[in-house]
């Protein structure tokens, strides 16, 4: 709500000894970033890797077995290093930047930063590029030599493309590059998708592409993205919460906003948009899965596909709708194995 950033006192004292400014009646931080910069640099890496193993336990709390993540390398060094440690509880699909070509030339050769050694299995493997491809300019020059790099090795991307300009230009791009290279067997989407429209839909699919949406407009008052619209296109399509940059890691907030278009003060802010809960819960399982092409393995029980499965604290398909975003998970299951479990079944773990 602009308000910045908000502490209590044990955290007031902390940012007071480094030099950044709070209020002492309201613990309100002016200056967001200075809090966190502050916390940064009292990080140890044991802190890192400790608070990577939290995060991963709080999702699976909230049922979350698998995340495609866009982050930066020394970030997805944590969740490798938990993984080697045999510690991660969350399947992760790591998607890297690439500014230019030669960005994408060098990481490919040396896989993603591990020096050329084969790296990955079910639980950590790199996805490919996303989410933005050619530097922070959506729409820069470097765009789409950089994607049709992509392309040549064969790898997935996504692409950052909230409005309707930045989707024409990607779609320009990917309509150039797949007269060179089969791109609709590589997964590759553009994300966010806050206005897109039909025949940009239809574009899209008729070149086997994906659109994901991500639910962050559930902290505004701006509506979108269309969901309903983007159902009934019949595109390969799934939903993410662009967390923890900026919005929440919750995916029941996130069904809540796609089923009511109701936002986090309960304002009707995208109405006409709505989906049912059953379209819902597949855009953020099957669906998703087919991002990272997972979704093969997991999304759905069917014989065959790995045991990843929440047993919930509500029934979703029933509850009130206001009760859905208290849904938590008493039982989590990550291939068959208990990642997280409350009573009556922590006694199991």
């Amino acid at each position: 709500g602009g308000t910045g950033a908000i502490t209590n006192s044990l955290g007031s004292a902390f940012l007071a000894a480094k030099g950044v400014m709070v209020d002492a009646a309201t613990g309100v931080v002016p200056s967001a970033q200075a809090a966190v910069t502050a916390l940064q640099q009292a990080q140890t890496t044991e802190d890192k890797l400790r608070g990577t193993a939290d995060l991963n336990a709080h999702a699976n709390s909230l049922g979350l077995t698998g995340v495609i993540n866009a982050g930066n390398f020394p970030d997805q060094e944590l969740a490798l290093t938990l993984w080697r440690q045999h510690r991660l509880t969350v399947r992760m699909r790591p998607v890297f930047p690439a500014d230019s070509p030669q960005d994408v030339e060098t990481r490919v050769l040396n896989n993603f930063s591990q020096a050329g050694k084969a790296v990955g299995d079910d639980l950590f493997r790199p996805a490919g590029f996303g989410e933005r491809i050619g530097g922070n300019d959506t729409m820069s020059p470097q765009f789409e030599p950089t994607a049709r790099t992509i392309a040549k090795h064969g790898w997935l991307l996504q692409q950052h493309s909230i409005t309707p300009k930045e989707n024409d230009f990607h779609l320009d791009a990917f309509r150039s590059i797949a007269r060179e290279h089969p791109i609709d067997r590589l997964r590759w989407s553009i994300i966010h998708l806050q206005s897109i429209d039909e025949p940009r839909l239809k574009a899209l699919k008729e070149m086997g592409c994906g659109a994901s949406a991500q639910t962050w407009t559930y902290f505004g008052t701006g509506g979108g993205p269309p969901f309903r619209r983007i159902v009934d296109s019949g595109i390969h399509a799934g939903v993410g919460t662009d967390s923890t940059n900026v919005s929440a890691l919750d995916p029941w907030v996130s069904l809540f906003y796609m089923t009511t278009g109701r936002n986090v003060a309960g304002m009707l802010t995208n109405d006409g948009q709505q989906v049912s809960r059953v379209e819902a819960l597949r855009l953020y399982t099957e669906g998703a899965a087919w991002f990272s092409f997972d979704d093969g393995h997991i999304g759905s029980f069917v014989a065959g596909k790995y045991a990843d499965l929440a047993v919930l604290s509500h029934d979703y398909l029933t509850v009130q709708e206001q009760t859905i975003r208290r849904i938590e998970s008493v039982l989590t299951l990550l291939g068959g194995k208990i990642v997280h479990a409350t009573q009556p079944f922590g006694e199991l773990g």
